[in-house]
């Protein structure tokens, strides 16, 4: 890993150039038919493709078929900028997943993701000693996504349950999740731009022991920072959920907020916070 200096941000990434531009930029406009777009029809689908002609597909060569391991990019991590592979930077997030649901996991009856992709997570997370032993769910939006988690899941020998979940109807296949389960999610909600309001009470309807969202929460971007200025910009030119703290904000007579880390790892204009919550 390489130790990257804000000003030097834009001889690695096109988007300084692009936030800072007074040149019209196209939002792109995260609605139903464009995420169905970015990843059943385009994403997940290559992947699919891929996973046809190698039958038996191991989780590291879908990940690899969808990001180039040993590429460098742009990572953001505890408030410096860091050019690695992709490999290093997966394994940094997962670690922090790892080590933040490790202290819930005493008592827990499943581990469940929602919104999970193709898996990447939460089939990673389980070859881990740590989750060897805990039941796993995936619920995900898309079809592909979701056969993609049965392929790998078969290939690598992990059983998980897996079905559906929309964010923007907050539809889940409750019946899939025990009760006290730890549910979470990593970079999936904010493709809502507005998250409904009653989206944590939808959340506790699941009966989890504890909820934890890895997610990047405009909000906790300050107008005083250049950096979480960018930021902001980065998230309303994306079409990116806008209102996740204030949504929170107004449950809070119904939840209990156990622990906030804000803007911790993550793309360098998209890091992600963890919100760590729980029935009040």
């Amino acid at each position: 890993m390489e130790k990257i200096e804000f000003e030097e941000l834009a001889k690695y990434s096109k988007w300084p150039k692009i936030l800072f531009s007074n040149d019209k930029f196209k939002i792109k406009l995260k609605t139903e038919k464009e995420v169905m777009r970015e990843f059943q029809n385009e994403k997940w689908n290559d992947l699919i493709k891929f996973s046809k002609k190698n039958p038996n597909c191991f989780l590291y060569e879908i990940e690899n078929a969808h990001l180039n391991p040993k590429e460098k990019d742009l990572f953001f991590f505890k408030n410096e900028f860091w050019l690695a592979t992709n490999q290093e930077i997966l394994e940094y997030h997962l670690n922090l997943f790892e080590n933040t649901i490790l202290p819930y996991l005493h008592g827990a009856k499943a581990l469940v993701e929602l919104g999970a992709g193709f898996g990447s997570k939460i089939l990673a997370l389980a070859q881990r000693q740590s989750f060897s032993h805990i039941p796993l769910v995936a619920l995900e939006y898309t079809k592909n996504g979701q056969e993609l988690i049965k392929k790998i899941s078969q290939a690598e020998g992990i059983k998980i349950l897996v079905g559906r979940c929309d964010f923007r109807s907050l539809e889940f296949d409750a019946h899939l999740i025990p009760k006290d389960s730890i549910i979470f999610t990593s970079y999936a909600a904010h493709y809502v731009p507005n998250i409904p309001q009653n989206f944590p009470i939808s959340l506790l309807k699941l009966r989890p022991k504890v909820i934890i969202n890895f997610e990047p929460f405009y909000e906790h971007f300050s107008t005083n920072s250049m950096h979480d200025i960018m930021c902001r910009k980065y998230m309303e030119l994306n079409d990116y959920t806008r209102n996740l703290v204030s949504v929170f904000e107004a449950n809070k007579n119904k939840i209990l907020i156990i622990n906030v880390t804000k803007k911790c790892i993550g793309t360098p204009f998209l890091p992600m916070s963890i919100l760590e919550w729980r029935a009040r």
